[in-house]
C-alpha cells in the first residue's frame, strides 16, 4: 500500500509539477530510512500516512472529491488524531471551492465509512459500540492522559527527524521559504501554490504533535512521504543555491554549480539513509533474529492443557517483535517481574471472548496488575534476557544459552556511531551487549520430547 500510494503521488508530481522533482522524490522516498521503518509498520499512523499521501496526490490533480474521500478514510478507519493533518485541505475546499458540493460529498463518504466500521465493531466486540467515539471521548473529553506513557522535550522530533531523514528534514522545513522566493521570482522558478497547499499538512501536523507532552517517533510517520516530496522540491533543482550563485556568477556557471550542489546533496542523503537503515538492522535487529532459534513444536501438540511452552521476558519485554515470531501455537509469551511497573499487554484468549473480552487486568492509568505476570522464572521453559559482554554468564546451574545475538547498548555507545553504520568503524566504537535466549535445564526435557513426537499419519 505504501508503494502504491507513493506511485500515485509520483505520477501527480510528474504530470503537474516537474519531472525532475518527481524523479528526485522517487529517489528520496525509496532510500529514506524513515520510509524504511514507517512503510513496513502495521500501525494506525502508517495507514493514515497512505491516505494523506493519496490526498496530496488528489490535491495536485485537482480531484477534490477524492481529497475528501481519502481524508474520511484516513481519519475514521485510520487514526482520528491525524485529522489535524487534513485541516489545511478542509479549509481550502470550504473557502475556495464549492462548499455545498464538498459538504454533500463529505456526508456521503462519512456514512460510507462509518456504517461498515460500526458493523465490524459489533462483530468483533460482541455489542453495539462505536470505537471511534470511544477513542475521542477518552483522549479528548474523558480525561485521558497520554503523559502517563512518557514525556519528551520539544526537540524530540527534530532529533528523530535528523536520525531518519538526515538532510531531508531541514530541506523539507525550509520549503515554505523556497515557495516564498519563487513567489517573488528570486529563484527564477515558477510559483506553484498548488504544491505548497499539498505540502502544508507537514507543518500543521509537526506543530500539533510537538505541542503534545507525549511524543513517539511513529507520530511522524503520517507526513514522511510529504517530507520527502518537500525535500525533493527544495533539492531538484536546488533553489537556494541557484538563487545565491546567480547573484555573483554568470548564469551558465551558476546553473552548473547548482546542479553540482544538487548531486552532492542527493548523494549525501542517499548514503546517510542507507547507513541509517543498515544500522537499524545490524545494531538493533537482534530481537527479530533471536526467536528463530526456538525449536519447532508439532502443530498438533495440545496447547490448551499441559503442553504450553512458556517463553519469558523481563526488562526486555518491549523488544518483543510479535507472536508471529514464535514457532507454533504451543508457545506462549509470559512476563516475569522486572523493573518495569507499568501496564503490560495480555495474550489473545478465545476462551474469554477473544476480541469481545474486557480483561479486568487492563486500566486507563497505566498501572501494573499482578495477574499479568507469570508465576516464577522456574516455570519458564525459555528466557530472553540482555547480557552485557563484560558481565558474568547466566546461571549455568539452571539455564543454558542456546542462542545469542549482538545488540548495541545505546546508553553506553556514542550517538553518531550507533545511529549510523559505517563498515569496520562502527563495530569498534559502539558497546555491544547480547540478546540471549536461555533454556531451562529442568523443563527442557519435556519440550524436547514433544518436539520429537512422530507426526500422525494421515490416511
Amino acid at each position: 500500500m505504501s508503494a502504491a500510494s507513493e506511485a500515485v503521488l509520483y505520477r501527480a508530481v510528474h504530470r503537474h509539477i516537474s519531472p525532475s522533482i518527481a524523479k528526485m522524490f522517487l529517489l528520496l522516498s525509496c532510500t529514506s530510512s524513515g520510509m524504511f521503518t514507517s512503510a513496513t509498520s502495521l500501525l494506525p499512523s502508517t495507514f493514515t500516512m497512505y491516505t494523506l499521501t493519496l490526498a496530496a496526490a488528489a490535491m495536485l490533480n485537482s480531484d477534490h472529491r477524492r481529497v475528501v474521500l481519502y481524508a474520511m478514510v484516513g481519519v475514521i478507519w485510520g487514526w482520528a488524531v491525524a485529522g489535524v493533518a487534513f485541516l489545511p485541505y478542509a479549509v481550502l475546499l470550504l473557502l475556495v471551492g464549492a462548499p455545498t458540493v464538498y459538504l454533500s460529498a463529505g456526508i456521503v463518504f462519512l456514512i460510507g465509512t462509518l456504517a461498515p466500521m460500526i458493523a465490524f465493531d459489533r462483530l468483533f466486540y460482541g455489542t453495539w459500540t462505536f470505537s471511534l467515539w470511544n477513542f475521542i471521548k477518552y483522549n479528548v473529553f474523558g480525561g485521558g492522559d497520554s503523559a502517563l506513557y512518557g514525556v519528551e522535550s520539544s526537540s524530540f522530533y527534530l532529533r528523530n527527524g535528523l536520525n531518519n531523514l538526515n538532510l531531508m528534514l531541514p530541506l523539507a522545513l525550509v520549503y515554505p521559504l523556497v515557495a516564498l522566493l519563487d513567489l517573488f521570482q528570486v529563484t527564477g522558478h515558477q510559483w506553484r501554490p498548488r504544491l505548497l497547499i499539498a505540502l502544508s499538512p507537514i507543518y500543521v501536523w509537526l506543530a500539533a504533535i510537538t505541542a503534545l507532552p507525549h511524543k513517539e517517533e511513529r507520530f511522524m510517520y503520517v507526513v514522511y512521504p510529504l517530507m520527502c516530496l518537500a525535500a525533493a522540491t527544495t533539492l531538484a533543482p536546488m533553489h537556494l543555491s541557484a538563487a545565491i550563485f546567480k547573484q555573483f556568477l554568470p548564469r551558465k556557471l551558476a546553473r552548473r554549480l547548482s546542479r553540482a550542489a544538487t548531486a552532492v546533496a542527493a548523494f549525501t542523503i542517499v548514503a546517510l539513509s542507507l547507513s541509517r537503515s543498515a544500522a537499524l538492522v545490524i545494531n538493533y535487529g537482534a530481537p527479530m533474529r533471536l526467536y528463530k532459534h526456538l525449536p519447532q513444536i508439532p502443530e498438533y501438540t495440545n496447547a490448551t492443557r499441559c503442553n504450553i511452552v512458556s517463553v519469558c521476558v523481563g526488562d526486555e519485554w518491549y523488544r518483543y517483535p510479535s507472536s508471529f515470531f514464535l514457532p507454533g501455537p504451543a508457545y506462549r509469551l509470559q512476563f516475569v517481574k522486572s523493573g518495569f511497573d507499568g501496564m503490560l499487554p495480555l495474550p489473545f484468549d478465545a476462551s474469554q471472548g477473544g476480541t469481545a473480552a474486557a480483561p479486568y487486568q487492563l486500566n486507563n492509568k497505566n498501572l501494573a496488575h499482578p495477574d499479568t505476570y507469570w508465576n516464577d522464572t522456574s516455570d519458564c521453559h525459555y528466557m530472553v534476557a540482555l547480557q552485557d559482554t563484560n558481565s558474568a554468564p547466566a546461571d549455568s546451574g539452571a539455564w543454558r544459552v542456546i542462542a545469542r545475538e549482538r545488540l548495541v547498548e545505546a546508553s553506553k555507545s556514542p550517538s553518531v556511531w550507533r545511529a549510523l553504520y559505517i563498515p569496520v568503524l562502527s563495530t569498534r566504537h559502539v558497546h555491544w551487549a547480547h540478546h540471549v535466549l536461555l533454556s531451562s535445564k529442568t523443563l527442557r526435557r519435556s519440550t524436547e520430547e514433544a518436539s520429537e513426537q512422530p507426526h500422525p499419519v494421515m490416511v
